[in-house]
C-alpha cells in the first residue's frame, strides 16, 4: 500500500524574461554611476557640469531656485545645492529613478557601494584587468549637504510636470545638461523653460543635439544648433554668452581602445519676455 501523500501535480513556473533594451538600460545606468557619483567620473563632470555651475555662482545669488530637468542620478542638482541654492531634479526613466534615491538616501559612507561596469562587453579591451576592474561610488557623501539644504526630486515627464500653472515663474534659474535633445517637440521644451522664469530668470544649458527620436516612427522635431538658437530668441529669450567646449565623452569607459566623443555647446539664455505656451494636442 501506497503510504506516500498524494500532491497537486506541479505547475511550471512561468519565465520572466528581460528585454534586450531593458539589460541595455541597466547597463547604461551602471556607466552613468561611475560619471555622477565616482572618482573615474570626475573628468566628465568637469566639463560638463562645471561650466553650468560657475555661470549660476557668477551670475544668481544664493538661495535662488533652480530646476535641473533630466537630472539622471542627481549630481548635478546635488553640486548646485552644496554652493547654496534651492535645486530640485526632474527625472522621466525609472531606471534613472531607483538608483538615485539608492545612492542619495542610502548610502552611509564614501566609496560604500562597489560596480563593476564594464564586464557586459568583451570588446576593446587591451587586458582583463581593464575589463573586470571595480569602480567604488559614491566620492562624495550625499548626506553632507548643509543642514537646511533644499534639494529634492521630481519623477515625471518635464512637460507633463512643469507645464502646470503653479510652476510658472517659479524658477529663477532651467539648468539643462545633455537634455534638449531628448524632446519629440523641443519647441514645446522651450516654451515650458519660458513659462518657469520670470522676466531676467536664466536657461543655462550644456549638450549636443544627438535627437533621441530622429529615427522613431512617430512624428518629432531636428533643429541644427543654429536653427535651435533662433527658435529661443523668438520664444523670449536673449543669449548673454555661448561657446563651444571641449571635445568630451559621456559615461565614457578610459581604458577601453574605443571611445565616443560630443563637441557640445554652452549658453547662457535670459527670459526678456512672455511667450505663450500653444495648447497641449
Amino acid at each position: 500500500m501506497n503510504t506516500e501523500p498524494s500532491l497537486p501535480p506541479r505547475t511550471e513556473q512561468p519565465t520572466r524574461s528581460v528585454s534586450d533594451r531593458d539589460q541595455d538600460r541597466v547597463r547604461t545606468v551602471l556607466k552613468q554611476m561611475v560619471r555622477d557619483w565616482s572618482q573615474e567620473g570626475a573628468e566628465e563632470r568637469k566639463l560638463a557640469y562645471d561650466p553650468i555651475i560657475q555661470a549660476v555662482v557668477s551670475r544668481v545669488p544664493r538661495n535662488r531656485r533652480i530646476l535641473v530637468p533630466g537630472s539622471g542620478l542627481g549630481r548635478l542638482a546635488f553640486e548646485l545645492t552644496q554652493r547654496g541654492y534651492a535645486c530640485q531634479g526632474n527625472e522621466f526613466s525609472y531606471f534613472m529613478l531607483i538608483p538615485a534615491h539608492f545612492i542619495l538616501n542610502c548610502t552611509e559612507r564614501i566609496h560604500q557601494h562597489v560596480l563593476f561596469p564594464f564586464v557586459h562587453s568583451a570588446s576593446n579591451w587591451r587586458s582583463a584587468d581593464d575589463m573586470l576592474r571595480c569602480v567604488h561610488v559614491p566620492d562624495v557623501l550625499p548626506s553632507s549637504l548643509p543642514e537646511g539644504a533644499d534639494f529634492s526630486m521630481v519623477a515625471g515627464e518635464f512637460v507633463e510636470v512643469y507645464a502646470k500653472p503653479e510652476e510658472h515663474g517659479a524658477w529663477d534659474v532651467v539648468a539643462t545638461c545633455y537634455f534638449m535633445d531628448t524632446a519629440k517637440n523641443v519647441l514645446r521644451y522651450l516654451e515650458v523653460i519660458n513659462a518657469l522664469l520670470p522676466i531676467g530668470g536664466l536657461w543655462i544649458n550644456v549638450g549636443p543635439l544627438l535627437w533621441h527620436f530622429e529615427h522613431d516612427t512617430e512624428p518629432s522635431l531636428e533643429l541644427t544648433l543654429e536653427e535651435l538658437l533662433a527658435l529661443a530668441v523668438e520664444c523670449g529669450f536673449v543669449i548673454e554668452e555661448r561657446r563651444t567646449l571641449a571635445s568630451q565623452t559621456y559615461t565614457g569607459a578610459p581604458l577601453s581602445m574605443l571611445s565616443h566623443h560630443y563637441v557640445p555647446e554652452f549658453w547662457v539664455c535670459k527670459k526678456v519676455r512672455h511667450h505663450p505656451m500653444a495648447p497641449s494636442i
